[in-house]
């Protein structure tokens, strides 16, 4: 196909037909940029993880992404199998590409196979990976956030020796992080094992925000990549870094996919923070405001790291799970009557939640009380629902999805 022809007529004259995405391989010679599952034995010059939702919910985020794309319009769609094809033009000489995705059922939500073809002669410059990277990197973003599951019956034997399931706040992170500078708090839990994964499933860069370091950060990051076989993500995350504990901060200078420090012993509250810290896509707090003694203070705080969109997982008890609680409650652990501690920790110990405050406690919480009783991790809060969406839009942030997975409250917002 000659330039001419490939502007006049794309096609060929010939009606759209599938392609067999599954059987092509990036190896072949015709320079297409094919992306593939990642569990899929064939040559990609890209991978894709499963996708927490239907095949056509995916495929209808996929039609909203193109319509959003200058110079693309629709060519065929085949939805017995998944497929959907564009035809994209180029912004000067109108060159085509065509643009294909098939989305497939996957015991994980979809599978998702991505090609873009150049069909005029020569090379296209990266420009069909890199629209094919910002599909990859926007695409979990349309999706809903995973449904919380249906409770199961508490089995009578031990749990088989498979692994469980991923908690829906890994589930929901891992499904956003392709693509995107992640920035974790140093209160996550396993922060150094959010990172890793994170990075493996495709994120451009991981951080851990948090005053709190381990002793030997260093260490605690190969331990935890042992644990988990991800010491190859470890290995790239400690060259870019340089060896050492906790390399010296250094002010920020440009755009960076690979910043030199993966854990920032910052305060929150440091005036500077967003320059120090440069691009962040994603924020990850997985810490929960039910610990924290002054949520909305630290909500502040998390909108100066100059974060776009915030991951929010944090306890938001049930409307009416005692007289008395609405869905915009905020009760304060350390005015909370006697009365209403047994009656929350006889409510919550059903749910599998046991806090050692509310009966060693019972006539109010302090730092020094909950010291005494060998309290390390204290609910400050009992919320409802409304009351964490209140919370964030108090400091700054614009809730925009949340899901509930039994008391736990997952919250996308931007800033």
């Amino acid at each position: 196909m000659t330039l001419f022809t490939a502007w006049r007529d794309p096609a060929g004259h010939a009606p759209p037909r599938p392609l067999d995405l599954a059987a092509l391989s990036a190896s072949d010679g015709r320079g297409d940029c094919l992306v593939l599952p990642e569990d899929h034995p064939g040559a990609a010059a890209l991978r894709s993880r499963p996708l927490p939702a239907p095949p056509a919910a995916v495929l209808d985020a996929l039609r909203a992404l193109a319509a959003e794309e200058p110079r693309c319009r629709p060519l065929a769609a085949w939805p017995e199998r998944g497929q959907a094809q564009w035809l994209l033009r180029s912004p000067l000489l109108r060159l085509p590409t065509l643009l294909v995705a098939e989305a497939r059922p996957h015991p994980a939500g979809t599978a998702l196979f991505l090609l873009a073809r150049r069909l005029a002669p020569g090379p296209d410059g990266g420009a069909g990976r890199a629209l094919l990277l910002r599909w990859l990197a926007a695409l979990p973003e349309r999706l809903p956030l995973p449904p919380a599951a249906a409770p199961e019956p508490e089995p009578s034997a031990p749990p088989a020796a498979d692994g469980p399931p991923d908690p829906p706040f890994l589930a929901a992170l891992m499904a956003r992080v392709p693509g995107r500078h992640l920035l974790l708090t140093g209160e996550t839990p396993d922060a150094l094992a959010l990172l890793l994964e994170a990075l493996a499933a495709g994120a451009a860069s991981a951080r851990v925000l948090g005053t709190a370091p381990p002793a030997t950060p260093d260490a605690a990051l190969r331990a935890a990549a042992r644990r988990l076989g991800r010491e190859p993500q470890a290995e790239r995350t400690l060259r870019a870094a340089g060896l050492g504990h906790i390399p010296p901060i250094v002010p920020f200078v440009g755009r960076s996919d690979a910043p030199s420090i993966w854990w920032h012993a910052d305060p929150p509250e440091a005036p500077d923070l967003a320059a120090r810290l440069g691009p962040v896509d994603l924020l990850a707090e997985g810490a929960g405001l039910e610990g924290q003694r002054e949520p909305l203070r630290r909500l502040a705080a998390l909108r100066r790291t100059g974060a776009r969109r915030l991951l929010l997982a944090t306890a938001a008890l049930p409307e009416g799970i005692i007289p008395g609680f609405g869905a915009d409650a905020l009760w304060s652990a350390e005015a909370l009557p006697a009365a209403r501690a047994a009656a929350l920790d006889a409510a919550l110990r059903p749910l599998g939640l046991v806090l050692p405050q509310l009966t060693a406690l019972p006539e109010g919480l302090s730092e020094a009380a909950a010291r005494a009783a060998g309290i390390a991790a204290p609910w400050w809060w009992f919320m409802g629902q409304a009351a964490v969406l209140d919370l964030l839009a108090q400091s700054g942030w614009t809730p925009r999805a949340q899901a509930r997975h039994g008391h736990l409250l997952l919250v996308e917002a931007d800033a």
